[in-house]
């Protein structure tokens, strides 16, 4: 099958280019290096192999066939970690765990992909086997984890040698999976009519090496037509067909994407009560700007007229509005598109970081995005205590210990109700 935009992917077939050789075109299709494509082509068994990869050349014209391959990259590389402290953070590049200095990990519930960054001291040539692994544009396979727990499965993308007053070091940035979904853009087929979002996201990520997760989703109704622009993301398309219906999407700690609901009504993992002041340089920032008392949704379908919905915020006492296009919506669910697009602004108005010494909830269990936590605080004006959902967990280890940073959001935000700001009256 011909590949048209002649980059390396799954299933269609690509021209070698000039400076290509096997590892780069695998790790361009898979996002690593598989080592699958020396075999499956008997027409390069006769040719020498590169002294210092061991892989077979190919020259420019060579025509290859890229296969899918029968596991996704979460199959095929996740490192099992055992007899770990239940506080200590494990980067693991490659089969090798990496003695970083400091880290910061972050989950989120909304942005599909999670990410990570460490900071280590580094000296060129003194370890060639950690050189090479962490050589830019490698996408060396990297997992996360907290104690024995596995908690971000990708590969590494950032490399940043830095000159300091004490030495050579390098901050190293890994990501999940998802993270390809995020900036890659869209295949085709670029339209598609009387299709669920399942089937809609199995056909866009076709060839991207992860497969999609669905929980929490009781129903899948078709859509009348999707539309995607050659120019979009993968991730920008898929989040505006799950924004209509509600619908998360981040990444489960294996790397694969995962689609979800809020888990609005989940029991609190426990109560965290704040002194004055909060520790660790803490700020919360409540941006009215970011908030309109009237949203309207316009969409529009092939032979329909067109459909409009307002969602009215009585929260804000000014004349602020907001209108935006929903054409992948039905006549049915284009007022739940407003009231979900009013709730959602409450998202970036509202998340409120809130830090706490240690990994670990008050319950026993590893914070968690997704869940609910009781907290009692006048310095975010909740004096009287108010479950709020944890939108993103950032876990931070440094010479000093272990912190973790929640992003809290009122569940409302996610759930499509409208919102009470008066949390002072609430118990």
């Amino acid at each position: 099958m011909p590949n048209f935009k002649n980059l390396p992917t799954p299933g269609y077939q690509y021209t070698v280019k000039r400076g290509d050789d096997l590892s780069t075109i695998e790790v361009q299709a898979y996002g690593y290096e598989t080592g699958n494509l020396d075999d499956i082509h008997p027409f390069l068994q006769g040719r020498n192999r590169n002294p210092e990869s061991g892989r077979l050349f190919v020259y420019t014209g060579d025509t290859l066939t890229i296969p899918e391959l029968a596991k996704t990259k979460s199959e095929q590389q996740t490192k099992k970690i055992t007899n770990k402290r239940k506080d200590q953070i494990t980067i693991v590049l490659g089969d090798r765990e990496i003695p970083f200095s400091t880290c910061r990990i972050l989950r989120t519930m909304d942005t599909a992909a999670d990410a990570w960054t460490c900071s280590l001291a580094w000296v060129p040539g003194k370890d060639p086997e950690f050189d090479n692994l962490i050589s830019p544009f490698s996408y060396t396979p990297a997992q996360v984890y907290i104690g024995n727990e596995l908690i971000i499965n990708g590969s590494l993308y950032g490399v940043q040698p830095q000159s300091t007053e004490t030495g050579l070091t390098i901050v190293l940035t890994g990501f999940s999976f998802a993270a390809d979904v995020i900036d890659s853009t869209m295949p085709e087929p670029y339209e598609e009519e009387n299709i669920t979002g399942e089937e809609r996201v199995n056909s866009t990520i076709k060839g991207m090496g992860i497969k999609a997760v669905f929980e929490n989703i009781d129903s899948d109704p078709q859509f009348d037509r999707v539309v995607g622009e050659i120019t979009d993301t993968i991730f920008g398309h898929l989040s505006e067909l799950a924004f209509q219906r509600g619908i998360l999407i981040s990444s489960t700690p294996n790397g694969d994407l995962l689609f979800t609901r809020a888990n609005v009504n989940g029991k609190s993992v426990g109560t965290l009560r704040s002194g004055s002041p909060l520790p660790l340089g803490w700020g919360a920032n409540f941006d009215g700007r970011k908030l309109f008392n009237s949203i309207r949704a316009i969409g529009e379908s092939p032979g329909d007229a067109v459909k409009q919905a307002v969602s009215v915020d009585s929260n804000i006492p000014k004349s602020r509005f907001m209108t935006f296009k929903a054409d992948n919506t039905t006549t049915g669910n284009i007022q739940d598109a407003a009231n979900w697009k009013r709730s959602k602004q409450y998202a970036e108005a509202l998340t409120i970081p809130f830090p706490v010494t240690g990994l670990y909830a008050p319950d026993g269990s590893l914070w968690r995005e997704n869940k609910i936590v009781t907290v009692i605080s006048a310095e975010i004006f909740v004096p009287n205590g108010f479950d709020f959902l944890i939108r993103q967990v950032e876990y931070q280890q440094t010479a000093d210990g272990n912190v973790t940073t929640l992003g809290l959001v009122p569940p409302e935000v996610y759930s499509g109700e409208e919102i009470e700001l008066n949390w002072e009256t609430i118990k």
